[in-house]
């Protein structure tokens, strides 16, 4: 996995070697811990923009701000999409 993620860094012009001795002063957890706990998420089901707005607003809840939402393809790229709701 390690690998695979200073891959993609090279492959997009950046320097592996920077992003992982920088990444716990950017991120706040160790990059390989992070490394080990994202491995650990696998299977996840994925829910979409849509679906996630119709259910919350059927909790009570309505949309306040979304980031990150679009689909998106890539390894090791596709981020994670953030909402944030207000209970009604």
């Amino acid at each position: 996995m390690i690998t695979l993620v200073a891959l993609r860094r090279l492959l997009a012009g950046n320097n592996p070697y920077k992003y992982i001795s920088e990444y716990e002063s950017k991120r706040g957890m160790n990059f390989f811990t992070d490394i080990r706990d994202w491995l650990g998420g696998y299977p996840y089901q994925s829910v979409s923009d849509q679906e996630l707005q119709l259910f919350m607003g059927n909790q009570g809840f309505s949309l306040v701000s979304k980031k990150n939402t679009e689909p998106c393809r890539g390894l090791l790229g596709t981020a994670c999409g953030e909402w944030v709701f207000r209970k009604n």
